[in-house]
Parts: C-alpha cells; structure tokens; sequence
C-alpha cells in the first residue's frame, strides 16, 4: 500500500504512526552516536530534513519514549542490538529557535526566554519528588519571560543538573535552528548586543555544563566562532563541504528513483533531476531537495516548491545592494557558468558589510550555489571554490528575486523592454528615466561609497532583469571581449532574422563632456571604435540588423535622468526629443577610410541625396533638396547654427544665408564633391549623415519641404516618420 505523503510533518512519532511516506534516516543515529563529539554542529539549507531528523533523536534518546520501540522496529536502526539496549534511555532537552525572529532586541530575549520556559513546563514532574529544594522549586517556578537575561542564560545549565539528580543520567540537548534569531538580529540592525546574550547561554550550555553527555545543533549558516561559540573548544562542526553525515539531510538519486517507482512517476526522471537534484555535500553529489521531491510525488507536478517557502530577505538586500563586482559575477552565475572565490564557510556576520564576499559563504550554506571543484592554492593552502546555480528551481528564485527589484515600477520597465525590442527611443528615454528614478536608490545600501559606483551597481541590477525578461528569446550577454575591447551588454536573439542589441553604458563626464548627449554620443562612438559587432558578425548575424544604443547617467548621490542615444548600421540618421527636453540623435560616427570608401560609393551607386555635416552633434538638420547635390557644412558653428528654414531654400551654387557667423556651407554637384567629402570627412575624423528626405528638422520642429526637384523625383514627404 502506497503511504500518504504528508507535506510538512515534523514531527517523527506522528510521521511513523500516520503511515506517511518516510525516507529511512535512522543510520544518522549511529552515526552520530558513534561519533562520540561532545557538541556537533551540522549546517544544512532549509527544509533539508534538519527539524525531522532532530525530532527523530528525541524520540530515539528521550526516556520519555521509553516505551516507543514500535517508531522504530521497522527502520534500520532496529536492526543493530546494541541500539535497541539504549532507545528511550536519556534525559533529553529538546529545543527549536526557528520561531524566535523579533524586529528588536527586546522582544528576541523575550522569545528565547519563552522557549526555556516552555521546556520547564515540560518538565514539571521534578516538583513531585525531593529531588529539588524549596529555593529550587521556587527558582523553577520563577522560569518565564520576565526573568533576568544572566539567569535565563544558566536555566538550561541548571535543569541538567535537576535531571541528574532525578535519572541519575547526563543530558543530551537538542537545539534546532539555533541560526534564525542570530540572521535576524543582523537583518534588525541589533547584532552586537544579541550576540553577547546568546553568547553567555551558550556558554553555559554546553561549555561549562558538567551535567551534559553531549549535544547537537542544526542550522543554514556556520556562524563565526568569534561571535557566539569563543569558549567552545569542544565544538564540531559539519558543513555541507564536510564528508560526515553527507547523506543523513536530503535525498540520494536512488531513494528518489525509487519513490517515484512507486508513485508511478519513473517517466519524469531527467525533468526532476534538472529541477531538484544538484546539491552536494561533502563528496557525495546527487542529493535531492527533499521538500520539492515530497511536494513533487503528492501534486505530481513540476514546480518550484522549495523556492517558493522563503523571502530570501537576506540574501535579496546583500545581493541587490552589492558592488557592480558581485552583481556581474551573479550574471555570470544566471548565464550558466561558475564563478572562482576564495571564501571562508565561517559566516561572520559584521563582516557582510565590510567584505562582500562573505555573501558567497551565505550563498553556498544556503544551498543556492553548489560547489563544482575546491582547489588548495599557495603555502598556506588557502581554499578556492568554484560555484555555480544548483538547479532550475534555484534559477527560478534568483529569477523571480531579481525581476522583484523592479516591481516599484514594473509597468515601466515592461515598457521599456518592449520599447528596445521595437527600437523605440523616445519611448525608451521615457520608461529608463522612470525606472531609473524608482529603483536605482535600492541599488545603494548607504554603506558604500556614493559617487560613480551608484550607476555602476544599477546598470547590473538592470542587466540582471533582462537576463531574467529575455532569457526564452533572447541570449543576454555582459562585459564580454568582442573586437578590441569589452561591451557592456548584447541582447543576442535565437531567431537570427531578429534585430540584436549591443548597449554600452557611461556615466557622464563633467569635466569634458557638457551634456548628457555629448555622453551618450561617447558610448555609441566606442562601439564603433572598438568593433563591437565583431561577435555577432562571426556568429552569422546581419550588419543592418545590430543595433547601438548609448546609455548616459548622470553621476550623483541621485540619479534623476538618463539619455539613450541609438545608432544603426544602415548609415541613417535617427533624430527624436528626448522626454527630458534634449535632443537625441542617432549618429553613425566613422573616420575610417574604408567607412568613408564606402559611404561614398553608396552616394554614386543609389544617386542619393545626403547631408553631410562636421562638427558637434544636434545641430539642425536639414532636408537635401537635389538628387545631384551634396551639401557640406563646416563645424564652426556652435549650438543653434542655423535659425531659419528659410535659408535652406533655393539656393544651390552659391553660400548660405543666415549662419550667424558660419563661414559658409557650400554646394558641390558630381565628382567635385565626393572628392571634397571624402577629404574633409577623413580630416575631420568624424561623420554625421541624414537621409531624411521630403523635411527639415528644426529645434525639434519638423517642416515640410516642397522643393520642385525633390518633388520631380518622388522625394518629397519621404521618410516621414523618425528613421
């Protein structure tokens, strides 16, 4: 008869006497046992079995389940007879911490205190004897949440001695989740004074205990023993790098294959693996998540249970205010490869904010990265690990914690995504200045340095998102070698007939750069510079179908404004207004010959019509009235250069009215002026083109042209729309 999968049962003797499907652990019991260590303390992720098997102690210790030999006559344990002599046999204390999570010191003492005397409680049969004198019984009455912190430090001390004296046996004490009020202490902000106070009771717990035969605690972290264990030189502790005990938490591939045998599941064996397995403990891999796998055999579905069963609130503000360092090797990590750290798995809490890498530590006890291979480097054989993502039901929660960064302005970082995929600037400039203005201060934890690194940690976090948004359609890479240098980002489609991306981001330089056009303007000139599109070019991807866009940040304790500037490689212009007033504009930068070779023999092949300009962007863009004629303007003018329309028409062969000063701009009709184009645009090193037939563009006003020979060759109202 199949057992009924009960999800989250805890407790062993209701587990057993349920008939609910169990997964036999009890050689954890010898194994523990026979290790003979005083105090062992075993680190292992949440909802691994940790408050199971504890439970499973009690039961087999406590002489309160002297009588009990049915929990376990079927189970392994019961096989060996020296076991069944000492089932049921001791004192035990048995004690959990993982509802102790308070917003303040206060009220964590007063949950700790509330635990001590609820095991008191338990025990209430020591007042019937005479084991106990009167100054006793009335200190055991006086066990509640209002006594003293230096004596409910001694309480656990002091009812091991009670114990002796009535069972004449040493206690074992249990403590479960002795981590969760230490993690909330730090998450509270009241570490410090805390840490003296669990300090002293554990001290003399199980330091100074004489009453004590030995004692074990569970956990997630390996919490420093600087902090909280310094007198305890008895202590030994497992971490999941650590061989002992490496299959007692979680589930081996067989005992998973076989209860999906027996559930009738055996043909969702590769799906399972690639969702739940991955975790490895010491040198034993292929362990289970057994939370997912007990929820998995009872709905029968695929899901991602285990991720689901937290907020991740610590491990969501370390990563999310982390340095652009961290936040790179994150997309590293979601990308599917391994990072290299150096890290110690003694997680020293204070240390989070003085050294990031301690978040590695957390990570890895967490069981949200896996260690793929550990390496002793150096004399002192100092430890490198390398990490990666355990499994896909941990890439849904990286993926679900990094899309939550932008949930105070979804709508708008939707929008914007829709916007890149469509080549919509304006729209872009819109949704980025509002994205950037609602989350970019969540980027910053006020315990870094301000300044330039702010824009830094946001344009990762914004990566993050759209590794997370894209991912189905879309291969997104970050700081990657292409051509002569790295790119910031590439949005890279499955679909090779789709537009690609290559974003690169610049915080603007006040010193020489006046605008945020200006730097904008600078990051699409470097993707030109440095052959960006070397990558995608190799990998088969059409040069008209890559596009460049330029990301300006303006520097600051408060970023409040963006610029994105977007170039194609079909040498078009694309002008558009900015939200914020400024103009945008979409230049093909050059200076090589073989760029300008090329234009050049575009211009003769097509008998197009172009305007050419040297100089500063975001001048005044002209329509090309003739499709003989090109028209060249010098770069003196500054700012507003032309001020009329008018003194654009009808005027070929002669100079140009209204220039306020500009020395002149000239028309050169055939071969005259591609000779004068090409050796003006190679000694200005910089080109500026438009193709926007049929209209002038003004100060962000567009005219319409109606010139008699545009309108001869069906020129005239051409291209309409933005380019």
């Amino acid at each position: 008869m199949v057992k009924t999968i009960g999800i989250g049962k805890q407790d062993f003797a209701s587990v057993i006497e349920d008939n609910c499907f169990f997964v036999d652990k009890t050689s954890f019991i010898k194994e523990w046992w026979d290790s003979k260590d005083d105090v062992t303390l075993i680190t292992r992720p949440r909802r691994f079995g940790k408050t199971l098997n504890m439970s499973m102690l009690n039961c087999f210790f406590s002489n309160q389940y002297k009588d009990r030999s049915d929990l376990f006559d079927s189970l392994s344990i019961w096989e060996d007879e020296d076991y069944r002599k000492i089932q049921g046999t001791y004192p035990v204390i048995f004690m959990s911490f993982a509802s102790v999570k308070a917003d303040n010191l206060g009220d964590a003492k007063i949950q700790i205190k509330a635990q001590i005397e609820a095991v008191y409680k338990r025990h209430r049969y020591l007042l019937e004897g005479d084991t106990l004198t009167a100054d006793e019984i009335a200190d055991f009455e006086g066990t509640n949440t209002r006594m003293g912190d230096a004596e409910s430090g001694l309480k656990l001390n002091i009812l091991c001695e009670y114990f002796h004296r009535y069972w004449g046996k040493k206690t074992i004490i249990i403590l479960d989740e002795y981590d969760t009020p230490i993690q909330e202490a730090y998450l509270h902000g009241y570490w410090n004074e805390f840490t003296a106070y669990i300090r002293s009771l554990f001290n003399a717990t199980f330091k100074t205990n004489p009453y004590m035969e030995r004692a074990i605690m569970t956990g997630i972290t390996r919490v420093s023993k600087e902090s909280i264990f310094s007198d305890l030189n008895n202590l030994n502790v497992i971490t999941t790098t650590s061989s002992s005990y490496a299959t007692s938490f979680g589930f081996t591939e067989n005992e998973v294959f076989d209860a999906m045998e027996e559930y009738g599941l055996s043909g969702e064996k590769d799906t399972v693996k690639k969702w739940y397995d991955g975790f490895k403990f010491g040198n034993h891999s292929d362990i289970y998540n057994p939370w997912s796998i007990t929820n998995f055999l009872k709905e029968k579905q695929i899901s991602p249970y285990w991720a689901s069963t937290s907020s991740n609130g610590l491990v969501n503000r370390l990563i999310r205010t982390a340095s652009a360092e961290i936040k790179s090797m994150m997309e590293t990590l979601l990308e599917g490869d391994s990072v290299e750290v150096s890290i110690d798995e003694q997680l020293v809490f204070e240390q989070l904010d003085n050294d990031e890498n301690a978040i590695w530590s957390l990570l890895l006890a967490s069981g949200y990265l896996k260690v793929d291979s550990l390496e002793k480097r150096g004399l002192t054989l100092e430890p490198w690990y390398h990490l990666s993502i355990t499994n896909l039901e941990t890439v849904s929660m990286f993926s679900n914690m990094f899309r939550g960064w932008f949930n105070a302005s979804v709508s708008n970082y939707n929008g914007f995504i829709r916007a890149l995929l469509r080549g919509n600037v304006k729209e872009m400039n819109i949704y980025m200045n509002e994205v950037a203005l609602s989350t970019f201060s969540s980027f910053d934890s006020g315990k870094h340095p301000s300044g330039k690194s702010e824009p830094e940690r946001f344009y990762h976090g914004f990566v993050l998102g759209l590794l997370v948004e894209l991912r189905d359609k879309y291969e997104v890479q970050s700081n990657r070698e292409s051509g002569y240098g790295r790119y910031d980002v590439m949005i890279i489609p499955r679909d090779k007939n789709s537009q690609a991306v290559i974003i690169e981001f610049k915080v603007i330089d006040s010193q020489e750069e006046t605008s945020l056009d200006m730097t904008a303007d600078s990051a699409l000139k470097q993707i030109e510079e440095k052959n960006y599109d070397a990558k995608l070019l190799e990998r088969g991807y059409k040069r008209e179908a890559i596009q460049h866009y330029g990301f300006a940040f303006e520097e600051g304790t408060n970023l409040n404004e963006t610029k994105i500037i977007s170039c194609t490689n079909t040498q078009k212009l694309r002008q558009e207004k900015s939200p914020k007033g400024h103009s945008c504009g979409n230049h093909h930068h050059g200076g090589f010959d073989s760029y300008i070779d090329g234009l050049c023999a575009d211009i003769r092949a097509t008998g197009g019509i172009w305007l050419v300009w040297l100089g500063i962007p975001n001048h005044i863009v002209c329509s090309v009235f003739h499709i003989t004629a090109v028209y060249i303007r010098c770069g003196c003018c500054s700012g507003g250069a032309c001020r009329s329309s008018s003194a654009w028409h009808g005027n070929r062969g002669r100079k140009q009215r209204g220039h306020d000063g500009c020395t002149g701009v000239y028309i050169f009709c055939g071969t005259v002026a591609f000779g004068i184009l090409l050796h003006e645009c190679r000694k200005a090193g910089e080109l500026h083109i438009c193709a926007g037939y049929g209209r002038i563009y003004h100060r962000h006003m567009y005219y319409n042209h109606t010139d008699a020979g545009a309108k001869a060759h069906g020129l005239c109202g051409r291209n309409r729309r933005a380019f």
